[in-house]
């Protein structure tokens, strides 16, 4: 799923990208990857992603759910940068994955998975609609990207990054969110942390709250300096859910940090030469 909805991005986005010599290490930007070799990477993979989900989990309401996914991560896609507002969408689809994932083991969920999906949907909004747009307003308002950050009218003037303050608002109101649906299961006893959570769940929120007050605070566009902000969040945020997690399943939980990382390195590395990648 995530290879679908990541190369058809690619792929739908091709000559938006074309447009920053920011982004000429992209694969399709630099020729890399041939373009049409995106587009069957990403209807491939979804096949694939279909056939195993119809194979192993027979749930109706998991299938379901899944179909919503795929729904929601093929308009975003599609649309994402046309149509203001949809961009919401890639959210959702977080939402619906992670109940995907609930719903494919159990006929039911209970608020734990909701927690957790809240989680996705909160990070996902932030990822793409804040930290994704701010990247990218060096050329997504040039060339006339219709997406909520440009609609609230973030950009670039000579090297100066424009950010009205209602939109600083809106990133650190999700923020805040965030942080507080991670406590929210220790808040109401729903799980018992032992000491030494506690402690890293306040060190990750700390790092949270430090790189998006410093990523909205830039003045001076430099994408370099912006990715160094979203991989401090986005990294933070990462290894929250497992953490949370050690009070439910134990200690094996950290298993997922570990993948996280090794994975995430593993294909960075192989998509654009470096991990993480300065694009």
């Amino acid at each position: 799923m995530s290879i679908f909805g990541f190369a058809l991005n690619e792929y739908v986005d091709f000559e938006i990208d074309r447009a920053s010599s920011d982004l000429a290490a992209k694969p399709l930007v630099k020729g890399s990857v041939p373009k049409n070799h995106a587009l069957i990477i990403a209807w491939g993979s979804l096949i694939v992603a279909c056939v195993l989900a119809i194979s192993f989990f027979s749930n109706l309401l998991a299938l379901t759910v899944f179909t919503i996914c795929i729904a929601l991560a093929g308009v975003y896609d599609l649309v994402g940068k046309r149509l203001t507002g949809v961009d919401f969408l890639l959210g959702g689809w977080a939402f619906f994955f992670c109940l995907f994932g609930c719903y494919a083991v159990v006929s039911s969920t209970n608020f734990l998975g909701y927690a957790f999906a809240l989680l996705f949907l909160l990070q996902w909004w932030y990822a793409n609609i804040v930290e994704g747009g701010v990247k990218d307003a060096d050329h997504d308002f040039a060339v006339g990207a219709k997406t909520t950050t440009t609609f609230w009218n973030v950009r670039v003037n000579g090297k100066k990054l424009l950010i009205p303050s209602s939109y600083k608002i809106f990133g650190l109101v999700l923020t805040v969110a965030y942080i507080c649906m991670a406590w929210l299961p220790f808040a109401f006893s729903i799980l018992a942390p032992q000491f030494w959570q506690l402690g890293v769940l306040l060190l990750l929120c700390g790092l949270i709250i430090y790189a998006v007050t410093k990523f909205l605070s830039v003045r001076k566009f430099k994408r370099d300096v912006l990715l160094k902000y979203i991989l401090i969040n986005e990294l933070s945020k990462a290894f929250i859910p497992p953490i949370i997690l050690v009070s439910l399943i134990g200690i094996s939980a950290i298993f997922m940090i570990i993948f996280i990382v090794v994975w995430s390195g593993i294909f960075m590395t192989l998509e654009y030469g470096a991990s993480p990648p300065t694009i």
